[in-house]
């Protein structure tokens, strides 16, 4: 079986032609028809698979698991209409073994069909609600598990649409006669909640109820373990989308908490289980607040310092979430906590060299290494800790863990054995420097020089992504903790310029595992809703692109020496991007560029006079006709180049108003057919590009009154705006100062008034102004 569907995996451009259906049929037949050779026992309701497979029957995985690779491979197209007829024969048997693989094999079609079945979620629901009240526990299981992978993989239209039918079937399943069926509704409750964009509102008629449930499931079947840690992480959940509708049931879940954390763990389950009551307590504090949880600080910190969680991971998640909560009240515990957490972080092991044990390759003998992942893990969890106690209070640090994380943190940059070691120490970096810079000011300088020269190292070597976008935005706010001070040289090495070097070759290769992910993913076949895997790895690559244009942005604005750099370096690679047919590629050039023209015209306006035409050219050419986030960006790139180079901005003037007359009418900016939640995000950069227009076009009003009477009337019929906030503040300044002057006069109390409401785009001074034009 593990054979046949992995040949189809590594060949899906042939499993989806027409010769291959009949093959996939009955492979479909075969595996599912395998799901039900399973043992009806007693003992199956009183143990616990999070993961929803059989845990003494790997036949039973292989072909549970083999659906969700075949989904993810061929696709709804193909796999719906061949897998539904199949479900619906053995749905309708009478025996619990069929209904209970077809339910099965449902709940793992989401994931690789998700477009090809969401039509058919009405009619699968008027199957599924039912069978919650089945006879028997695996097939109330099955149930269960199809509605948790409905709410994950269609929220929030799913909760939205059918919480009045779901949410009950999974509130019944908590009183459950198993307690696996009742184990898995708690985690179900929190898919429910978590995924649900109307989830916190929702809460406060719910969430009384569904913890008083959750309490009774737990004094009911006290002696398992993973009721325990269910019910845990699933009251952790819901404190954190409840806030403070906790309060009536407070004292229920504290006294079940601290009853849980006064009892002996003699096994590792029940360590386990101290660790989530740890961490949920802490979620809990989050979610009533200081103020009530504050009595019980004392006990929870000896609890955390004292209890053997199996792992430190909740221990060290539950002292941050403490250290946040509290503020300058956690410092007292400073001392006690920083310094064992740092010790773990530089020091705390977890991989061996084995002397016995060797291996031999080509007749020489090589050593084993052992990596044990629960001690890297802690580590990581450490590091995590750490940063947030040094964001927290880095002026209180370097007394008690301090001085050892200066002298040894930067060697983890290149921590060969963890991903996550590598990030955790690249992300402290900026709060080490700010801790040296309250503790040791004049050193400061020569620590950064240091930090940037090590992050440069390593991120010239990483080839991570993930860690590399870390170490990205490590170097990026490092630069801007060091303002107004620059980076120097150390070894003869201007780190301004050897930056712009690394950062090339960083957005070179991140462009080519970007666009080879997507052409690999075309050759395979794959389509919207068959290239998950493809759609993770290019978004890691579009997050790392994102940060190296603002670390570029940053290195921009404070370093004369990478601004000079920039032209022959990083510009040919963004002038390129211009012409690429991504709209990401586009977008996040032109907002380079625009950085560039920004940065230099403040600062060094002849290091781009001899390409200045050319970018105001390229710049106009996207102010129009681009989706919205490309044409955001130019748009306040128009406004830029008016700003610093208005003679040569001045040349094209009717160009630019054209483009911002057509922004500022509100027109669409996208027609191609989108998802509720691209059309929401696209509805947001419309009104992201009608701001930067409006203040664009007021900047440009600014150096040529001229062209007042054609851009002012668009500017004040658009009002009012939406956008960010320091767009709309600045557009509503200088509108209501030409107010104030007597320059505007078409100003309507109906907006004045509006402006009141919405006092976040407005300065005080802003305030003030439409008070007195109200007045007046």
């Amino acid at each position: 079986i593990n054979a046949e569907y992995m040949g189809l995996i590594e060949n899906a451009p042939t499993a989806k032609s027409k010769k291959a259906k009949p093959q996939i049929n009955e492979l479909v037949k075969v595996m599912i028809e395998i799901m039900t050779k399973i043992e009806d026992s007693e003992e199956w309701s009183t143990t616990y698979n999070e993961d929803g497979g059989e845990d003494e029957n790997p036949l039973f995985d292989a072909a549970y698991q083999g659906f969700d690779r075949l989904a993810m491979s061929i696709g709804g197209s193909v796999m719906v209409p061949i897998v539904g007829p199949v479900i619906l024969s053995y749905i309708g048997k009478s025996d619990f073994k069929s209904k209970y693989a077809s339910l099965m094999t449902v709940s793992q079609l989401p994931e690789g069909c998700a477009d090809h079945l969401l039509p058919q979620i009405p009619y699968l629901l008027d199957i599924i609600v039912p069978n919650t009240n089945d006879c028997h526990p695996r097939v109330r299981f099955a149930a269960v598990q199809c509605l948790a992978q409905f709410c994950t993989y269609y929220s929030p239209s799913f909760q939205n649409d059918y919480h009045g039918k779901v949410l009950p079937a999974i509130l019944s399943l908590l009183r459950d006669g198993s307690p696996r069926v009742a184990a898995h509704a708690s985690l179900a409750l929190v898919n429910f909640f978590a995924e649900w964009e109307e989830g916190e509102e929702a809460m406060k008629q719910h969430f009384a109820t569904c913890i008083q449930l959750l309490l009774d499931l737990v004094t009911r079947y006290s002696n398992y373990s993973f009721i325990h840690c269910n019910v845990l992480s699933s009251i952790s959940a819901l404190s954190i989308t409840a806030g403070n509708s906790i309060q009536p049931v407070y004292e229920g879940t504290m006294q079940y908490l601290m009853l849980v954390l006064s009892q002996p763990a003699t096994n590792p389950e029940w360590m386990k289980v101290k660790g989530r009551a740890l961490l949920c307590m802490s979620h809990v504090a989050t979610g009533i607040g200081a103020d009530i949880f504050r009595p019980n600080l004392n006990i929870a910190m000896e609890l955390l310092l004292s209890t053997n969680s199996g792992s430190m991971v909740p221990n060290h998640q539950a002292l941050a979430n403490l250290a946040e909560l509290f503020g300058q009240e956690f410092i007292p515990y400073l001392p006690t906590v920083a310094p064992p957490l740092v010790t773990l972080f530089i020091e705390g092991g977890g991989v061996t060299l084995e002397d016995e044990q060797t291996v031999s390759t080509s007749n020489k003998e090589q050593q084993v290494i052992l990596i044990d992942s629960t001690v890297i893990s802690e580590r990581a969890s450490a590091g995590f800790t750490i940063n947030v106690l040094l964001g927290l209070f880095y002026n209180h640090m370097m007394s008690i863990g301090g001085q050892k994380l200066l002298q040894d943190v930067l060697p983890l940059l290149k921590y060969p054995f963890s991903n996550e070691i590598r990030e955790k120490a690249a992300q402290m970096l900026p709060n080490i420097l700010r801790m040296v810079q309250s503790a040791a000011p004049s050193e400061m300088e020569n620590v950064a020089n240091k930090m940037a020269q090590q992050l440069l190292q390593t991120i010239k070597l990483e080839s991570e992504a993930n860690v590399l976008q870390n170490q990205v935005e490590a170097l990026n706010h490092l630069v801007s903790v060091l303002e107004p001070k620059t980076l120097g040289n150390v070894e003869g090495i201007d780190l301004a310029a050897a930056a712009a070097t690394v950062l090339q070759q960083v957005l070179e290769q991140s462009l080519e595992r970007w666009k080879k992910i997507w052409e690999e993913d075309e050759e395979e076949g794959g389509d919207d809703e068959e290239s998950g895997n493809a759609k993770v790895k290019a978004e890691i690559e579009e997050n790392l692109l994102e940060s190296l244009v603002e670390c570029v942005k940053q290195l921009l604005s404070s370093h004369s020496v990478f601004r000079q750099t920039y032209p022959g370096t990083l510009m040919p690679i963004f002038c390129k991007m211009l012409h690429q047919e991504s709209s990401l590629e586009r977008q996040l050039a032109v907002q380079s560029l625009t950085h560039l023209v920004e940065f230099s015209g403040q600062n060094d306006s002849a290091i781009l006079l001899p390409f200045i035409q050319d970018l105001l050219n390229a710049i106009q050419h996207f102010s129009k006709g681009q989706p919205a986030a490309v044409s955001a960006e130019a748009v306040r790139g128009l406004g830029v180049f008016a700003q610093y180079y208005p003679q040569v901005f001045q040349n094209t003037f009717a160009k630019s108003v054209e483009a911002l007359k057509y922004h500022l009418s509100g027109k669409d900016h996208s027609k191609s057919h989108k998802s509720n939640e691209e059309d929401e995000d696209e509805e947001e950069k419309r009104k992201e590009v009608v701001s930067e227009a409006a203040l664009s076009s007021l900047k440009i009003i600014h150096v040529a009154p001229q062209v007042a009477d054609q851009l002012l009337p668009s500017v004040l019929k658009a009002l009012p705006i939406e956008g960010s906030m320091e767009t709309c503040q600045q557009v509503y300044s200088i509108i209501l100062e030409l107010a104030s002057k007597g320059i505007v006069k078409q100003l309507s109390k109906d907006l004045l008034k509006i402006l009141l409401e919405t006092p976040q785009f407005l300065t005080e001074s802003s305030r003030k102004t439409v008070e007195h034009l109200l007045s007046s």
